[in-house]
């Protein structure tokens, strides 16, 4: 009997992008010995709809199923639980991003993993791809970069840009936290809550996924805005896992080391470039990330996603 799996994807006024991620999910491949019922789910957060028209275009002459539905709370966290009412008859439940584009073989991977370590949560890398040259600090830099691992090992996180988990694990209750709408940061909390009531999430490196990077996230300015977020989201996170006064100390112990430490090598920025021209921004970036870990302690969210 074949095991049904949605793949899920939400999305906000990317009409280009999600018509790109739709083609790659209709190319994906599968072992004809692991039979699966697969179903594809978007979700739109837009309250104009206006994903609507290019989901019924394409469920007319489509290999899978594409169903649609408008979701008009804003916030990726209301999306993503909306995700989860609309497949209560799911065996398994993949993410992926709306600007990001799956290797034939993605699912398979996941799927193939899931079943040799009978492991609950199963996530895979997300590869940059340039929507023209980068500039040379940023590919030196590797600023766009995520984990990669052998597969098989347990990740420190876990995101919905790649991911397929049984949908057994929601019977805890678990749901993506809406108070991170606009910060961002509640798919790793949701899975950090996961892997606390004692489901294994495990990683596969073939399992690649390819994610669009614009012009606009090339930038200086947008990497270290971006490392400032996440340094808050941890702080955010952590204190809702851990409690406000173990997070207090870590982070603001960890966040005062940042800034001091890549401060202190600032002077060092001009002999430095001459062998890497990354390097500066890094130390930039690791002053905005341990300045987020400080804000982030007093409460504060950056409102990256704000509309």
């Amino acid at each position: 009997m074949s095991k049904k799996l949605v793949v899920c994807v939400c999305t906000y006024r990317r009409p280009k992008d999600l018509h790109r991620t739709l083609l790659s999910l209709e190319g994906l491949t599968f072992n004809p010995d692991a039979p699966l019922d697969v179903e594809v789910l978007v979700v739109d957060n837009d309250p104009a709809r206006s994903a609507e028209p290019l989901c019924r275009e394409m469920a007319q002459d489509w290999r899978f199923p594409i169903r649609y539905a408008a979701e008009p709370v804003p916030g990726i966290p209301a999306a993503r639980n909306r995700c989860l009412d609309e497949t209560t008859d799911a065996d398994l439940i993949a993410f992926i991003d709306d600007d990001e584009v799956a290797s034939p073989g993605w699912l398979d991977w996941l799927v193939t993993a899931m079943e040799r370590t009978g492991a609950a949560v199963v996530a895979g890398p997300v590869l940059p791809i340039y929507e023209k040259r980068p500039p040379d600090w940023l590919t030196k830099g590797r600023f766009h970069d995520l984990q990669r691992m052998p597969t098989g090992s347990e990740p420190a996180y876990c995101a919905t840009g790649n991911v397929l988990f049984r949908r057994s694990i929601l019977k805890g209750g678990v749901r993506f936290d809406p108070e991170l709408s606009l910060s961002g940061g509640s798919d790793v909390l949701f899975f950090e809550q996961i892997r606390r009531q004692g489901h294994r999430i495990v990683w596969c490196d073939e399992a690649t996924i390819e994610e669009h990077v614009p012009a606009s996230r090339m930038t200086a300015r947008w990497i270290l805005r971006r490392a400032f977020r996440l340094g808050t989201c941890v702080s955010l996170t952590e204190a809702k896992l851990n409690g406000q006064r173990r997070t207090l100390v870590k982070r603001s112990t960890l966040g005062l080391a940042h800034i001091a430490l890549n401060l202190a090598a600032l002077p060092l920025v001009p002999m430095a470039m001459a062998f890497d021209t990354s390097w500066p921004i890094r130390r930039l970036q690791k002053i905005c990330v341990g300045s987020g870990y400080l804000y982030g302690l007093m409460g504060f969210q950056y409102l990256e996603y704000k509309r």
